[in-house]
């Protein structure tokens, strides 16, 4: 069954206190918080893999909604192939149900250097570690790169205790009996 995304992201929280780490393939981590598109991340996807990885440990648990990621190059479209996954304790991952689309669906189309970020909204899941992955890209040149990182909570959304989360071993807790995992 589709499940439309949220129609807003939430607010961004603050970056000073996360800690971000990678796999070896990616360099310039303080890129994706320097607020300046110009500056980027790059990882580089081999083949074979293990899978390139970002890590971002928020430092608390945080009630999530969304993750923005801007491209150097807005004609880069390993942007939205990438994957998040959640994690409780960084070592339990829970892929996220949702995908990366840009800002303006008609200026991708049309005029695909207007495009300023792409963003994958999903309910608040509660969860202190995200990571972001992207084996696709192997396929496009071997290049991942980011010009910057946004992570969301969503303005007004359910407390940290009413939110669903994820346990130790990356089960979600908190659902309504019957809603989608």
């Amino acid at each position: 069954m589709f499940t439309p995304l949220p129609s807003e992201p939430g607010v961004p929280l603050p970056r000073e206190h996360w800690t971000v780490r990678a796999s070896d393939r990616v360099d310039r981590l303080e890129a994706l918080r320097d607020g300046s598109r110009a500056s980027s991340t790059i990882a580089k996807v081999g083949d074979p893999p293990p899978a390139t990885w970002i890590e971002i440990d928020l430092g608390a648990p945080a009630s999530l909604s969304a993750v923005r990621l801007t491209p150097v190059d807005t004609t880069d479209d390993t942007i939205y192939m990438t994957r998040i996954e959640l994690s409780a304790d960084g070592e339990s991952w829970t892929p996220v149900r949702t995908w990366f689309e840009p800002d303006d669906r008609r200026a991708l189309i049309e005029r695909p250097r207007d495009v300023r970020w792409y963003e994958a909204r999903f309910e608040p899941i509660v969860a202190r570690y995200v990571r972001l992955t992207n084996a696709r890209a192997r396929y496009r040149g071997q290049r991942w790169e980011i010009g910057e990182l946004e992570i969301f909570t969503r303005a007004g959304a359910p407390s940290a205790s009413a939110a669903p989360d994820l346990d130790a071993v990356g089960h979600r807790h908190g659902m309504e009996a019957g809603s989608p995992e």
